[in-house]
C-alpha cells in the first residue's frame, strides 16, 4: 500500500511538475516581450522626435526661401527701375549733347555781337546743365552696380537655400532598399 502510494504521488507529482514548471518559464518570456515593446516604444519616440525636428527645419527653411525670394524680387524691381531711369538719361543727355553741339556750331556762326553774346551764355548754362546730367548719369551707373551686386549676392544665398533645403528633402526621404 505504501508502494501505492508512493507510486500515486509520483504520478501525481509527474502531472503538476509540468504546470508548476510552466509558471516558471512564463515570466522570462513575458520580461522579453516587455523589454522587446520597450526598445520598440524607444525608437517610435526617437523617430518622432527626428521627425517633429525635420518638420521644425523644414518649415523655417520654407519661411527663410520665401523671405529670400522676396529680397529678390526687391531688388531686382529696383535693378530694373534703375535700368528705365538710366537708360532715359543717356537719352536725355544723347539729345542734350547735339543741343550742345548745334549752339555751339550758332556760336561760331553768330556775326551780331548780342546774339553771340546771348548764344554763349546759353552755351554756359547748357554746360552746366550737361555737367549735372553727367553726374546724375554716373550716379544711376554706381547705383545700378550696386543694385546687381546685392541681386547677385542675394541669388547665390537663394541657391545656398535651395540646396539646404533639397538636402533636407533627401533626408527625409525613406531609405532605399
Amino acid at each position: 500500500m505504501r508502494n501505492r502510494v508512493a507510486w500515486g504521488a509520483v504520478v501525481v507529482g509527474g502531472l503538476l511538475l509540468p504546470a508548476l514548471a510552466h509558471p516558471q518559464a512564463s515570466p522570462p518570456a513575458d520580461r522579453v516581450s516587455a523589454e522587446m515593446l520597450m526598445a520598440e516604444i524607444r525608437l517610435l519616440r526617437q523617430a518622432i522626435e527626428r521627425q517633429s525636428a525635420m518638420a521644425a527645419r523644414t518649415n523655417l527653411l520654407v519661411g527663410r526661401l520665401t523671405l529670400q525670394d522676396q529680397r529678390i524680387a526687391r531688388l531686382r524691381a529696383t535693378a530694373d527701375r534703375l535700368d528705365e531711369e538710366l537708360s532715359g538719361v543717356a537719352s536725355d543727355r544723347n539729345r542734350a549733347r547735339a543741343a550742345l553741339a548745334e549752339l555751339q556750331r550758332a556760336v561760331e556762326q553768330a556775326t551780331d555781337d548780342a546774339r553771340r553774346t546771348q548764344l554763349e551764355s546759353e552755351l554756359r548754362m547748357e554746360q552746366a546743365r550737361m555737367k549735372d546730367r553727367d553726374a546724375r548719369l554716373a550716379d544711376l551707373q554706381t547705383r545700378q552696380g550696386q543694385a546687381r551686386q546685392a541681386l547677385d549676392a542675394e541669388g547665390a544665398r537663394l541657391e545656398e537655400l535651395e540646396s539646404s533645403l533639397s538636402q533636407l528633402e533627401r533626408g527625409l526621404s525613406p531609405p532605399s532598399r
